[in-house]
């Protein structure tokens, strides 16, 4: 089931797969609009030839949501959900919606720019099961008036299809679902996680120390994102800059690769390198101690260095984000496990953690 959390509220996400729940961990993102008019009601998706709502059924956050029934079985109906703000020129978007049918059958899943006409369209399968349904493209022509769009293609079947969760977004690719009501913004605001002050040097060794963390991304290649190493997690000084810092973070630069760097008093001393990752669930591990740190990916030795100075006014962890400008370069994805150890584990140690 989909909600919605409220503000300085962490998320927890989870998935159903395989007849199980299973936790994804916190789900740290960047801002995002939702440029749809609305994507809240049963009768804000416009219906055309013949569609009419008969029935109900229960939306993904649990609500009833009502059915568009194709009476006529035929090529040609089809719903829309309207997005008319200007969407500008050479700029990616990517539109999203959730789609059930009481049977399985073929639609063609659009977006429509009516200014200039301009279409981008892909095939959805749609099941008996909700399934969200995304499509990315880059406008060659600004559009003031557009509209997604779901078109019956196969002919001769009786059609019933549920549709909720309309989203229109600048960006390569979708991010977590935001409710939009008519006359209201339909944002979401950051998600800056941290742990600063007494909550941070209770526990923290400022000598040596182990960070352990498993985690998810969502966007590995966002070319949004490019040369932004968009963080995992980054223990600094706190002085906005991290001068003083240890990180790791995805390169969306290079496919399939994790950036690691050391930065003492301002230079790099250990990094700023690149592991292969070749993992949809990575587990890192990144050991420090001066003259004596390695970084660990999924049992594998990235790297190491016994000729390292380590930063020794360390004050603040940030999770998922950079600390600079009270938080940037997110890691849009999940964090399932983040671990701290005042102390420096042995490399064979490191391996079997990341195993």
């Amino acid at each position: 089931m989909i909600k919605t959390a409220s503000a300085d509220e962490p998320r927890f996400d989870h998935r159903y797969q395989n007849g199980q729940v299973e936790s994804l961990g916190l789900l740290i993102e960047e801002g995002s609009t939702n440029l749809v008019n609305t994507n809240q009601g049963d009768f804000n998706y416009s219906i055309n030839n013949q569609i009419i709502a008969t029935q109900l059924d229960i939306a993904p956050d649990g609500n009833s949501v009502l059915c568009k029934h194709d009476l006529t079985g035929s090529s040609g109906p089809f719903l829309n959900c309207r997005a008319d703000t200007t969407l500008s020129a050479g700029q990616t978007y990517t539109m999203s919606m959730w789609l059930k049918g009481t049977t399985s059958f073929s639609a063609s899943f659009a977006f429509v720019g009516e200014t200039t006409g301009e279409i981008y369209a892909n095939t959805a399968n749609i099941t008996t099961s909700w399934q969200r349904f995304t499509l990315t493209f880059t406008l060659v022509n600004t559009q003031t008036l557009s509209r997604l769009q779901v078109f019956f293609a196969q002919q001769g079947v009786d059609k019933v299809i549920s549709i909720w969760g309309a989203q229109l977004e600048n960006k390569s690719y979708a991010t977590s679902y935001m409710p939009r009501v008519a006359g209201e913004q339909g944002s979401r605001g950051v998600d800056d996680a941290y742990i600063d002050g007494d909550n941070f040097s209770d526990w923290y060794n400022q000598t040596e120390g182990t960070v352990y963390c498993e985690f998810k991304c969502d966007s590995w290649n966002d070319a949004n994102s490019a040369s932004n190493y968009n963080r995992v997690y980054v223990v600094s000084s706190n002085d906005g800059f991290e001068n003083d810092s240890f990180w790791i973070a995805n390169n969306p630069l290079a496919d399939n690769t994790l950036r690691y760097r050391i930065r003492y008093a301002g230079t790099n001393v250990f990094g700023p390198q690149d592991a292969v990752r070749n993992f949809d669930v990575v587990k890192s591990a990144f050991a420090v101690k001066t003259n004596n740190v390695a970084l660990v990916t999924n049992g594998n030795i990235d790297a190491s260095s016994t000729n390292v100075l380590l930063p020794s006014i360390m004050k603040s962890i940030h999770i998922g984000s950079e600390p600079a400008g009270g938080g940037i370069h997110y890691l849009n994805g999940h964090i399932s496990q983040l671990t701290y150890y005042p102390t420096r584990l042995t490399n064979a140690q490191l391996q079997n953690l990341t195993k």
